[in-house]
């Protein structure tokens, strides 16, 4: 079983967050303790929109037929 040390030692976290996170018992014990888990949340869906945007913008750009000669 993947241990929350694991998962955060292969994404080359700080020792410090290592520690941190050790305290808890689930990932998600973890991310509900995090005073910063709102603001990445926020962020997360800021960007999920942001690239909804851009492929939406994309598609139809494609979709349109070439202009000019």
């Amino acid at each position: 079983m993947t241990t929350i040390r694991d998962r955060l030692t292969a994404l080359r976290a700080c020792r410090n967050a290592v520690e941190w996170a050790d305290q808890h018992a689930t990932p998600q014990a973890a991310w509900d303790a995090c005073e910063r888990a709102e603001k990445a949340e926020a962020e997360n869906a800021r960007l999920r929109e942001a690239l909804e945007n851009a492929v939406e913008a994309f598609n139809v750009a494609i979709a349109r037929p070439p202009s000019g000669p």
